[in-house]
């Protein structure tokens, strides 16, 4: 029996994270080949909110609680790669509070990713001993409460954070092949949590809490786990976007990325890690065809500027999708699930046609 589950695991973890990353393998060619700046840069950008995306899946879609909080953990990975990334004569400006051991460090692209993804889960492990106790309404609501006084920490915390003034000076160390490896073990590390024990049991606990606890599941335990690794996922896509960015500041990390990012898992469907690789795709790129529509240039078509439109259409997909397809584009399924039914209708109207077709003959030779 084990033997058969662990096959089971592999085939599934191989099928659905193979596929995405053979999906973001073109779409890095496309960035990476790119006649344009503008494109190159759309590309990045995608692949690093792929990996906040699928960071907030891992909790949300498979614990069925909404989260408005990870948009902190991903503050605090961008935070901790200022700290360790900014040259350090510049450091000595600006955090002024911070220890000379940390003002000399100067560290490189994957050191920084790993602590940075570090410092997120440990944050994320001292808060889920009391979030993850709570009942499920109680944890999404701490979850605000966890946003608003994360940005309090960013906005005043002055001698870290600079706190409204921002940071700057930021090394750019995220490229298009960078952040496409960054993506795609983030991908794969979620496809993997999905199908795994504590994965499984945390999605038994998302239909049912009293009958997955009666069945000995400790759901406790499994939204911990998850609400570590998807913190840790939040803090590597903070490190990712901090190496992209020259600068940033604490507003960045609040309400408008909190909306976005729901507003993705939401279109994609948000119990599978291919709809959060979906979501993240169709918002990114009607994202930056509306913002060209905003500034009354569409492809070199000149149109009145509507300020607020991207926004406005987004919403209103939002609202469509959750009357008419709740969950979300790819609802239920991974993306190799859905070839799997494509083959099997395939196959089966194949049959239907061929056993159509020899009836009649069956009939005259009777």
């Amino acid at each position: 029996m084990s033997r058969l589950l662990g096959s089971t695991y592999l085939r599934k973890v191989v099928g659905s994270s193979g596929l995405l990353v053979v999906f973001l393998g073109v779409v890095a060619l496309v960035g990476g080949f790119g006649t344009t700046g503008s494109v190159l840069r759309l590309v990045i950008n995608f692949f690093i909110t792929v990996v906040i995306i699928v960071g907030l899946q891992s909790f949300t879609g498979n614990s069925g609680i909404p989260s408005y909080g990870h948009a902190a953990f991903v503050g605090v990975g961008a935070y901790v790669t200022a700290w360790l990334t900014v040259p350090s004569v510049i450091k000595t400006d600006i955090f002024h509070a911070m220890p000379k051991w940390l003002l000399d460090a100067q560290w490189g692209f994957l050191p920084t990713l790993l602590v940075a993804a570090l410092a997120g889960a440990a944050v994320a492990a001292v808060l889920g001993l009391v979030i993850c106790r709570m009942r499920e309404t109680a944890i999404a609501m701490s979850t605000l409460g966890l946003l608003v006084i994360a940005h309090g920490i960013y906005d005043n915390w002055q001698g870290w954070t600079r706190g409204t003034v921002g940071v700057y000076a930021l090394p750019v160390h995220t490229t298009v092949w960078t952040a496409f490896a960054v993506c795609s073990v983030a991908v794969v590390v979620a496809v993997m949590f999905k199908y795994s024990r504590v994965g499984m049991r945390l999605q038994a606990a998302r239909e049912d809490p009293l009958a997955a606890e009666a069945s000995g599941v400790d759901v406790v335990r499994a939204r911990y786990v998850s609400w570590v690794f998807s913190a840790g996922l939040s803090a590597l896509a903070g490190s990712l976007w901090a190496q992209f960015n020259l600068a940033f500041g604490p507003s960045q990390f609040y309400y408008s990325q909190v909306f976005a990012a729901l507003a993705m898992l939401v279109i994609g469907g948000m119990a599978t890690v291919s709809g959060a690789v979906v979501g993240a795709g169709v918002v990114t790129v009607l994202s930056e065809l509306l913002r060209r529509v905003e500034e009354g240039n569409f492809f070199g078509i000149q149109m009145p500027q509507i300020s607020g439109l991207a926004q406005m259409i987004l919403a209103i997909i939002t609202l469509l999708i959750l009357i008419f397809r709740r969950d979300g584009l790819l609802a239920w399924w991974e993306v190799d699930d859905w070839v799997l039914k494509a083959r099997l209708r395939f196959a089966r109207g194949g049959g239907a046609a061929s056993g159509t077709a020899s009836t009649p003959g069956k009939k005259g030779g009777a």
